[in-house]
């Protein structure tokens, strides 16, 4: 991967909006005091990060996939099957989650289940049953989910339109905002909740509703949805995964064309972060941002084509730039060497906590004094070597 590039460049940058030289600054202090982008696990995207784990419905199984792309069955699906009692998977919008201890959840919708994988064992978390006696229905369908700062796994219940609270170390679920609360909000005449769900910083949870109207809704406490804003337009269709990007926008595909991935910042403001003549010459064909995406902890942004079961993924650095870098990290065929099957990449995907990301982007710590002498340094160097020229 290339060094960082434009940090102060007037094009949208992956670290916020264009800057202006009071923000240019700003943001070489931080690099020059050692302070990175990623925010504290569980909450995304890490600022160290390892391995990928990656929901495989062709297998039925759950992937790992290591940062030099070599590709290996985590969990296989006869140990999914003996937890579940299916015979096979559905992980459509299936949310894909890793908490501080590293152990994985996520939503298996043939069973209407959230499961744990802690790298031993996989269990059941809460079931379809743990499920009906939480929300009073008849039938379940939990999609998209998400870690939480207070370790709580959340999870957008579709046929209940609410967003259930499970809790990990008691294997238990509430509903933690009902559907009532959102459509009492002005203007909130109905919810859609599919795979879009994310948490952030001081508990607070956000979520993507493609319903009347298609809005984005930031949630604080049991009950209490805040309406952010209506994504329509230009996001029409927000049904799409969600994740953040490293300075804490929330990142999401449109589920109707045309197919790009955007970024909204958690104030509202709604801007295209890759275009789709953009992911169609990277895909070299038409593509469908319907599946997984992921930063990594160097600020890489991986996203999955859903038409051709392909993993490709942008250089963080390039993201500035008007043409970004855009590879191939793991391509279907790759997916299909290992597990004997083409590979249905719909559900979602996430990093392992890894340990060299983070000391790759810091940079040592100058300190404040450092920083100063270093300003009064940079005129006499200038001179110096103006003079040096002329000579």
């Amino acid at each position: 991967m290339s060094q960082g590039v434009g940090a102060c460049s007037t094009q949208y940058s992956i670290l916020g909006p264009a800057a202006s030289p009071s923000l240019c600054l700003g943001t070489i202090f931080l690099s020059a005091t050692g302070t990175t982008y990623g925010a504290t696990p569980p909450l995304v995207p890490f600022d160290s990060t390892g391995d990928m784990l990656v929901l495989d419905d062709g297998c039925d199984c759950l992937l790992r996939i290591t940062p030099a792309g070599d590709i290996s069955i985590e969990v296989p699906s006869a140990d999914i099957f003996s937890v579940t009692g299916e015979t096979s998977a559905n992980f459509g919008d299936s949310g894909l989650a890793i908490d501080d201890q590293g152990v994985v959840f996520f939503t298996e919708q043939q069973s209407d289940s959230v499961l744990r994988w802690d790298g031993t064992s996989i269990s059941a978390v809460v079931t379809e049953a743990d499920i009906l006696a939480a929300t009073g229905g008849t039938s379940s369908d939990p999609e998209g989910l998400a870690v939480g700062s207070d370790g709580m796994v959340y999870v957008n219940e579709r046929n209940a339109n609410s967003i259930l609270q499970v809790d990990p170390t008691a294997d238990s679920v509430n509903v933690y905002v009902d559907e009532s609360d959102f459509t009492a909000l002005p203007g909130i005449t109905s919810v859609d909740f599919e795979a879009p769900i994310i948490g952030a910083e001081g508990g607070v949870i956000y979520v993507f509703s493609s319903a009347d109207p298609d809005a984005l809704f930031r949630l604080d406490a049991p009950g209490t949805p805040v309406l952010v804003t209506e994504t329509d337009p230009p996001l029409v269709d927000p049904e799409n995964h969600m994740t953040r990007a490293p300075n804490g926008d929330l990142i999401t595909g449109d589920d109707s064309s045309p197919d790009q991935y955007y970024r909204v910042t958690p104030t509202g403001d709604i801007s295209v972060l890759l275009d789709e003549p953009f992911l169609d010459a990277c895909a070299s064909s038409t593509v469908d941002t319907s599946a997984g995406i992921a930063f990594d902890g160097s600020g890489n942004f991986f996203w999955i084509d859903n038409d051709t079961n392909t993993i490709f993924v942008v250089d963080g650095s390039t993201l500035n730039d008007p043409t970004p870098d855009c590879q191939v990290f793991a391509s279907a065929a790759d997916i299909q060497s290992v597990t004997g099957t083409g590979p249905g990449l719909s559900g979602g995907i996430a990093f392992e906590i890894g340990a060299t990301s983070s000391e790759a982007r810091s940079i040592p710590t100058m300190g404040f004094w450092g920083m100063v002498l270093l300003g009064a340094l940079l005129p006499a160097i200038g001179w110096a070597r103006k003079r040096r020229q002329l000579g």
